[in-house]
Protein backbone atom coordinates (compact mmCIF):
# COMPACT_ATOMS: atom_id res chain seq x y z
CA UNK A 1 0.00 0.00 0.00
CA UNK A 2 2.66 2.44 1.13
CA UNK A 3 4.64 1.88 -2.43
CA UNK A 4 0.97 2.27 -4.66
CA UNK A 5 0.50 5.10 -3.07
CA UNK A 6 3.87 6.43 -1.96
CA UNK A 7 5.56 6.36 -5.42
CA UNK A 8 3.49 8.97 -7.23
CA UNK A 9 3.51 11.19 -4.15
CA UNK A 10 7.24 11.12 -4.10
CA UNK A 11 7.47 11.28 -7.58
CA UNK A 12 5.34 14.72 -7.38
CA UNK A 13 7.62 16.07 -4.82
CA UNK A 14 10.62 15.30 -6.46
CA UNK A 15 9.30 17.22 -9.65
CA UNK A 16 8.07 20.14 -7.74
CA UNK A 17 11.39 20.59 -6.22
CA UNK A 18 13.35 19.83 -10.00
CA UNK A 19 10.93 22.77 -10.79
CA UNK A 20 11.52 25.06 -7.91
CA UNK A 21 15.64 25.05 -9.11
CA UNK A 22 14.94 25.15 -12.83
CA UNK A 23 15.98 28.12 -14.56
CA UNK A 24 12.53 29.42 -16.65
CA UNK A 25 11.37 32.38 -16.41
CA UNK A 26 8.79 34.39 -18.28
CA UNK A 27 11.15 36.01 -20.63
CA UNK A 28 13.25 32.76 -21.51
CA UNK A 29 9.92 31.27 -22.45
CA UNK A 30 9.31 33.59 -24.54
CA UNK A 31 12.77 33.72 -26.01
CA UNK A 32 11.55 29.79 -26.83
CA UNK A 33 8.50 30.50 -28.31
CA UNK A 34 10.13 32.64 -30.78
CA UNK A 35 13.08 30.37 -31.16
CA UNK A 36 10.47 27.15 -31.99
CA UNK A 37 8.44 29.50 -34.14
CA UNK A 38 11.04 30.56 -36.58
CA UNK A 39 12.12 26.65 -36.43
CA UNK A 40 8.67 25.95 -37.95
CA UNK A 41 8.51 28.52 -40.07
CA UNK A 42 11.63 27.29 -41.45
CA UNK A 43 10.39 23.71 -41.89
CA UNK A 44 7.69 24.87 -43.69
CA UNK A 45 9.11 27.05 -46.51
CA UNK A 46 11.40 23.55 -47.24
Amino acid sequence: MILYNGMPIAGWIISVIAMKFYPLTGKKMIEIEDQIAKLQLKQTKE
